[in-house]
């Protein structure tokens, strides 16, 4: 292949006009030559428009001060075999200094610009990941990236500042990637800084962010005074070539000389913007060729802007003159715009639908947080308008992405650190670290920890695996696992963390289901459920239950729990009542949903059952179910108005008084025909309030009347409602009894979700536990 490339240039006869005029400020044309030490031949074929080096080329119209692209001829090149173009360029590029360069105008940067457009697009404009089909228009897909200006393995927090920020609830579920400082804008942040290394994990949206930066600049929309020139490290390092410039203008010369000399002119002046991707897959044989060659690089041109992307913990050197930022997690906002436009062209309602599932379902929304994920359940949903039915399938295939496909379809070779762990025993490692912090409370550990773990691990495993002699720095493998799978993440100096709380889950599930195919399979089971009344326990229930391939002995040993647990004096009488109230209601519902209803209807706001997942979530149940509804929100409405007596406002009152007398009303209504006995006890208690007007003035009058004869009322109305409708006690439990009665009801849900989620139930199982839910110990019998 011939390329066009220019060791001489001569002025075209535009520009000699030019000069003509310029020379003028010396003597004589000798006097020019005489001061620029050039050959009075020289000046004298320049000014005749005939070939000249182009070195005195530039030394001339730099003395006559003329930009030397405005002089020359471009239109007429001379042909010339690659290796004379490379020797030349060498040669120029060897110097000290390139003052001999003219400053570049801005039509000419403008012009290559232009040139590079194509380029820049075929490279950049488009995105093929995953399992897509066939590529994707970036900018159809692309969602504003944020950055962290302080790294999050660099702050100095401990555990529980950590702790504070990630559960801000009391037994919420953790948020391990809450993050005190605020994201910044992605491009205000590159626009801040002229060199700028982006860290991020695995499918943060690196290249991504990378491409789009370099999209935007050459459609003018971003630094639209410098040239974007955007390299893949990795494709770099597979050349034989270890010189940025020469693999620059080489690119360049295959659109044509004058770009790949503009190029080198743009360089020299600093009006380029330097895109290195994917310092991390560089290949171990080349990484320390290529620092090298980077750092040589800046250093030269270092009037450039420059941005390196690299993967967090995959950095091992430092640039000293880059400032070091993080890409940060999608928020719900970029999750919202992610999703809008991947499924743009799609029916209207299916992104609707697939908000609306990661809404309902908190743990697949944590894997939203990651862009690469997120791509992987759009993908998902696009295909079945649902998440998959098995939660633990999507949270394999979500680590199967991690662990090995991202990497292996973009052929990448990582470090040798853990190699001799294969990919089934890092798994194994991940879920002995997972079940053994669980099980401890902990969802931030420590470095050392980690590292006991890892080495404990190694010795365990057979030699055939790990040699006996062979001494592997623990430290070096974490860091390996967290920079090439992103499971393991540095949340403060030297704290570590799963980057999702459902893949802790998914980790932890999976070592107890492995050792449930063992010997030690009632042991391992028996660990699961001592935890069966905490919530933050509850996926890890659900995924064992998917991933089990016979569920009976683990409900069994959940029913036998349930049973112990119920051995309380207090618990019996609560559910005896249970029993009771449950049996006297006239209706075809299911008995489990019946007394899980009535449970929320009396203690409910005693012991914060709102919080827990329904037991059923029918709206079947009618008449007793909806007139006791009615006079547990008239006690509820009592109970307000004795607390808001004193400090409300007089507005306040009056409308804590209407909705009481509207429900009262309500109640009556439905008595007439549930309970007409009742409906004329009501009658009586609805004659003693008084008369309720809405101006304010009435307010004192109302506030007199509740303090005075209202503590008889609110007496006779509870008596009325124990007595007719069985509802309303006082049980005076103590803070134990709840807490006991609270863990009990939610391990009745867990149950009941476990055997959804169950892969394999006997016929007999389900109906069964079903139906003994939340009945006293004298007629469970499980």
């Amino acid at each position: 292949m011939v390329v066009k490339a220019s060791r001489s240039l001569k002025a075209s006869s535009t520009g000699i006009r030019r000069a003509n005029r310029a020379v003028m400020v010396f003597a004589t044309k000798i006097d020019l030559a005489a001061e620029l030490e050039i050959s009075r031949a020289t000046v004298q074929n320049f000014f005749a428009e005939k070939p000249i080096g182009r070195e005195n080329f530039h030394k001339i119209c730099q003395a006559l001060k003329l930009p030397w692209q405005e002089i020359a001829d471009l239109t007429e090149e001379i042909e010339t075999d690659p290796a004379e173009f490379e020797k030349q360029l060498s040669d120029d590029s060897n110097r000290s200094d390139f003052a001999f360069v003219p400053l570049p105008t801005p039509d000419l940067v403008q012009t290559l610009r232009q040139q590079i457009q194509v380029i820049i697009q075929q490279q950049c404009g488009s995105l093929r990941v995953l399992d897509m089909s066939q590529p994707r228009k970036l900018s159809k897909i692309y969602t504003e990236v944020k950055l962290l200006e302080k790294m999050s393995s660099r702050r100095w927090l401990n555990i529980p500042d950590l702790l504070k920020a990630s559960v801000a609830i009391e037994d919420d579920r953790p948020c391990l990637n809450c993050i005190p400082q605020k994201p910044l804008p992605g491009f205000d942040v590159v626009e801040k800084h002229s060199k700028l290394m982006i860290l991020g994990k695995p499918g943060a949206g690196k290249t991504i962010f990378l491409k789009q930066i370099a999209i935007e600049c050459i459609e003018g929309n971003f630094l639209a005074d410098r040239v974007p020139i955007f390299i893949s490290l990795k494709d770099f390092a597979e050349t034989p070539c270890r010189d940025f410039l020469h693999y620059i203008t080489a690119q360049f010369a295959t659109i044509s000389t004058i770009a790949a000399q503009l190029a080198l002119t743009v360089l020299i002046q600093g009006n380029a913007l330097l895109l290195l991707d994917g310092l991390d897959e560089v290949g171990p044989g080349h990484r320390q060729s290529i620092l090298q060659a980077v750092r040589q690089f800046v250093g030269r041109f270092h009037a450039n802007q420059f941005v390196i992307t690299c993967r967090i913990a995959a950095q091992d050197y430092l640039f000293e003159q880059f400032t070091e930022v993080e890409i940060a997690d999608f928020d719900w906002l970029q999750i919202t715009n992610f999703a809008l436009k991947w499924f743009a062209d799609r029916e209207t309602s299916l992104c609707f639908r697939f908000m609306q599932a990661l809404q309902q379902n908190r743990p697949i929304q944590e894997l939203a947080t990651n862009p690469l994920l997120l791509t992987l359940l759009c993908l998902v949903f696009e295909d079945s308008g649902e998440f998959a039915a098995s939660r633990a399938a999507l949270c394999k295939e979500s680590l199967q992405v991690l662990l090995k496909n991202w990497d292996a379809r973009r052929h990448i070779e990582r470090s040798q650190a853990h190699q001799d762990l294969p990919l089934r025993h890092k798994e194994e490692l991940l879920s002995h670290i997972a079940l053994s912090m669980l099980e401890r409370g902990d969802y931030f550990f420590r470095q050392k920890e980690l590292e006991q773990f890892i080495c404990d691990y190694r010795r365990r495993l057979p030699r055939a695996i790990v040699k006996p002699d062979d001494h592997v720095d623990s430290e070096a493998v974490l860091k390996a696992i967290e920079a090439q799978h992103g499971l393991l993440v540095e949340r403060a100096r030297g704290v570590y963390s799963f980057p999702h709380f459902i893949f802790h889950e998914y980790f932890a599930a999976q070592r107890i289901v492995s050792a449930a195919n063992g010997p030690a399979r009632e042991r391992f089971l028996q660990r699961l459920v001592n935890h069966v009344t905490n919530r933050h326990w509850r996926e890890v229930f659900l995924l064992t239950m998917e991933m089990l391939p016979d569920t009976a002995c683990l409900v069994q040993l959940i029913e036998q729990k349930l049973d112990c647990l119920a051995q309380d004096a207090s618990l019996q009488r609560v559910f005896s009542w249970l029993t009771q109230k449950t049996e006297a209601v006239s209706t075809t519902a299911n008995a489990v949903e019946l007394r899980s209803r009535y449970l929320e209807l009396e203690l409910g706001p005693l012991l914060d059952l709102a919080d827990c997942v329904q037991l059923s979530q029918s709206d079947s149940l009618e008449g007793d179910l909806t007139l006791d509804r009615l006079l547990v929100r008239i006690i509820t409405l009592a109970r307000s108005l004795d607390r808001a007596l004193e400090e409300a406002p007089d507005l306040f009152i009056l409308t804590l008084a209407h909705a009481l007398a509207h429900a009262l009303v309500q109640a009556l209504s439905c008595s007439l025909h549930v309970a007409p006995e009742l409906a004329l006890v009501l009658q009586a208690l609805q004659a003693q309030l008084p008369l309720l007007e809405t101006e304010r003035a009435h307010a004192p009058q109302f506030r007199e009347w509740w303090q005075k004869p209202r503590l008889a009322w609110t007496v006779q109305l509870r008596s009325v409602i124990v007595q007719y409708r069985n509802l309303g006690h006082d049980w005076q439990l103590t803070a134990h009894q709840k807490r006991l009665l609270q863990g009990y009801y939610r391990a009745n849900q867990l149950l009941l979700d476990c055997l959804n989620y169950a892969s394999v139930v006997t016929p007999t199982t389900l109906p069964k536990s079903q139906g003994m839910l939340l009945l006293p110990a004298t007629k469970s019998q499980r």
